[in-house]
């Protein structure tokens, strides 16, 4: 029960912080000149971007499509959610990594969703201009809720890699399979010895 108000919380300060961030950071923005502030040079600059597609860009225009597809996803992942508290996965730290992880991924899908439903479009606003200062390349600009979506599958990644069990089923023995194939052959050997030494010591 503990964990359980942990998540909700978890969940709760994610969403709101994107919510919020977005809520006073834009305005904010559209202010200035240029409508970006720079935070770090030529490291992180906040710059004032609205996106009516997916990441870099992707579906433009295709909300419909990107709601109906993100709701779809979020529904799956709480139904893994609600999966994993009824077989007490909980109660190890691995499994309180796994759903950890996947509220984050949740918080993420659903502060976007929130944007694309209200507005239509999504609010971006985190340009690292450190891609761009090194590799004379300009990124993605995105918000709280995709650092959220991107964390969380990194985190994923390493549950698979480094927690995740496949667990074999075992088979459960039955009567006849309690003396094995060996067991069998060193038992039929005995007997054919012993036959052997009172074959013998009737001949003699």
């Amino acid at each position: 029960m503990i964990f359980v108000v942990f998540e909700i919380a978890f969940f709760a300060v994610l969403l709101a912080g994107d919510l919020l961030a977005k809520h006073y950071v834009m305005p904010f923005l559209a202010n200035q000149p240029g409508n970006y502030f720079v935070v770090i040079d030529k490291v992180l600059t906040f710059r004032y971007s609205l996106n009516d597609g997916a990441g870099f860009g992707a579906f433009s225009g295709k909300q419909t499509f990107l709601i109906v597809l993100t709701i779809v996803a979020m529904v799956v992942i709480t139904g893994v959610l609600v999966f994993l508290h009824l077989k007490n996965k909980q109660k190890k730290a691995a499994g309180r990594f796994l759903i950890s992880t996947l509220v984050m991924i949740l918080a993420g899908g659903v502060g976007n969703l929130v944007d694309r439903i209200m507005l239509g479009e999504v609010r971006d606003f985190i340009d690292y201009t450190i891609v761009e200062t090194i590799f004379n390349r300009s990124f993605a600009i995105c918000n709280l809720a995709d650092v959220w979506l991107t964390l969380g599958m990194i985190f994923l990644i390493i549950y698979v890699i480094f927690f995740f069990k496949e667990e074999k089923p075992v088979k459960p023995v039955e009567p006849d399979d309690e003396i094995g194939d060996d067991e069998e052959n060193v038992k039929a050997a005995l007997e054919m010895y012993e036959n052997k030494g009172e074959t013998s010591g009737e001949e003699k």
